[in-house]
């Protein structure tokens, strides 16, 4: 059923993303996709030059720094590869960082090409990406460093944060990084932080909530299907959005068998024209994590 996507994804993507997916097709090796990874980092350990499609910003930003741990997640990393050290060393800097919180949008993000959302703010510090970068940093970071202390209190600060917060009044993308800070710490068998049992629970109420149940929006509408926020049936959601996940599965052989890519339900809102280019990336972004779920939820 996939053997078309081949040349597809390979004309649209990044060599980046074309890594991951040969990679995820044992094609390819952690180092092959850690090599194309390795372009978009800088000498300070963060990473930038658009690593995120919707921001072309060269300068590093914790924005940046979180989408390449995404990329590593995929990879079974033990920590001591030298591109895990050096995001610890950003984070341990105090660059884009006010003691509590990374930044969301840095400066010099407005010099760049970008969509409307990334153009900075005064002091946008957020628990998107904070939260998650805190996981990762209290999966692989020295915990006999003094800056692990840190990251303990801010995850017990945006754990109490979350517990204190209505489902509607959390923002998507900040309730997905609350999302993988519980996959951080559970993987990592890290019971002793918070509660993870009622952490668990919390999460399954408030994505059940933020996951478009409508099918005929998901084309059009800028919205979360069960695909953004897991892709295995193991996952603590899977149970609740079972129904919701076949009609997933269902909508995304429609497309498979019309051998189309997925649509972008979004604009820059800008004038920037690198946004067609924009598009085509995430086209085989959209695509290969699509292809990846599918597989997956067999």
């Amino acid at each position: 059923m996939f053997n078309h996507y081949q040349d597809i994804i390979k004309n649209l993507s990044r060599p980046l993303d074309y890594a991951k997916w040969k990679y995820l097709n044992n094609d390819a090796s952690k180092e092959d996709v850690i090599k194309e990874l390795l372009k978009y980092q800088n000498g300070d350990g963060g990473f930038g030059h658009g690593i995120e499609p919707d921001f072309l910003n060269p300068n590093t930003s914790p924005i940046g720094t979180w989408q390449a741990t995404t990329y590593l997640k995929d990879l079974d990393m033990t920590g001591e590869e030298p591109i895990v050290k050096d995001i610890l060393r950003y984070l341990e800097s105090g660059f884009d960082f006010n003691g509590r919180m990374w930044l969301n949008t840095v400066p010099t993000n407005n010099i760049f090409p970008h969509a409307i959302w990334w153009t900075d703010q005064e002091d946008n510090y957020s628990w998107n990406p904070t939260i998650a970068l805190a996981g990762f940093y209290a999966v692989y970071g020295d915990k006999h460093n003094d800056f692990y202390h840190t990251i303990e209190i801010i995850i017990k600060d945006g754990f109490n944060w979350y517990l204190n917060h209505k489902s509607e009044d959390i923002e998507v993308h900040v309730l997905s990084c609350f999302n993988e800070l519980y996959d951080y710490l559970f993987n990592a068998n890290i019971n002793g932080l918070i509660d993870l049992n009622q952490f668990k629970n919390k999460l399954i109420k408030d994505v059940y909530y933020h996951v478009e149940k409508d099918i005929t929006k998901w084309d059009t509408n800028y919205c979360f299907k069960p695909s953004n926020f897991f892709n295995k049936k193991s996952s603590i959601h899977y149970p609740a959005l079972k129904k919701v996940v076949e009609d997933e599965l269902k909508y995304l052989e429609v497309y498979f068998k019309n051998k189309q890519t997925f649509p972008i339900t979004w604009q820059w809102a800008t004038d920037y024209e690198e946004f067609e280019q924009a598009k085509k990336y995430w086209e085989a972004i959209l695509t290969i994590n699509a292809i990846t779920y599918y597989k997956n939820m067999q």
